[in-house]
């Protein structure tokens, strides 16, 4: 088993749908945690992977043809489900960041009960404000330019800046090297070629910078 890690640094603003709502506050929100922490779901990240592995392998000569399906298992378009060698875990803020997070919440809400009163010093409300802009878009009648009726929405998108990182695991149990050499090269280019997540590409959002690393190449702040 080998591990990596992937970062993926948010270029512009982005929006990584969750369909969930905040009802009469956000009508489109993101993923995060109790802490307030944003995160996307590996299951995300793999299907932007995949697209990118499947277009390196249909047209790279070095890579023509390569078996997509033995690293990222079968997609969801597929009946006979097969479990691939690649395994991620979510997308989200670096293991030093979120500790400094969750420990300063936790003191806070420790010292609020102790004192019988309520947390005022930091939330996750606090949080996910920090990191996280309210977006509000309308549609416009073509032929009037009045706005439509009932059509003003707000979507809370992630501000850039921002790093986030997945680690990945690599069950190479039976390769031989060379075979785990030209599989590393093959996820090296795949997540190089990731230059866009979420929705609203159109508008500009969703711009990113990826990378690969090996475990303990660049540490997960």
């Amino acid at each position: 088993m080998r591990e990596y890690q992937i970062s993926i640094e948010l270029l512009s603003d982005t929006m990584p749908g969750s369909g969930e709502s905040v009802p009469g506050t956000i009508d489109s929100d993101i993923r995060y945690d109790s802490y307030g922490i944003p995160y996307m779901n590996a299951k995300t990240l793999k299907g932007h992977l995949r697209e990118q592995m499947e277009m390196i392998t249909a047209y790279a000569a070095d890579m023509k043809d390569y078996p997509v399906r033995e690293l990222l298992g079968s997609s969801d378009k597929e009946a006979e489900k097969k479990q691939g060698r690649l395994k991620f875990t979510d997308v989200t803020l670096g293991r030093g960041i979120r500790s400094a997070i969750q420990n300063a919440i936790d003191t806070a809400e420790q010292d609020a009960r102790a004192h019988k009163k309520e947390n005022t010093i930091v939330t996750a409300n606090d949080i996910i404000n920090a990191l996280t802009l309210t977006a509000s878009y309308t549609s416009i009648e073509r032929k009037t330019g009045i706005v439509k009726a009932h059509s003003l929405r707000r979507e809370r998108i992630l501000q850039k800046g921002l790093t986030l990182y997945s680690t990945l695991y690599f069950d190479t149990d039976g390769m031989m090297e060379e075979e785990i050499n030209r599989a590393e090269t093959l996820l090296d280019m795949s997540v190089r070629a990731i230059q866009h997540i979420g929705t609203h590409k159109s508008k500009g959002m969703g711009h990113v910078r990826c990378r690969l690393k090996s475990a303990g190449e660049e540490q997960n702040v």
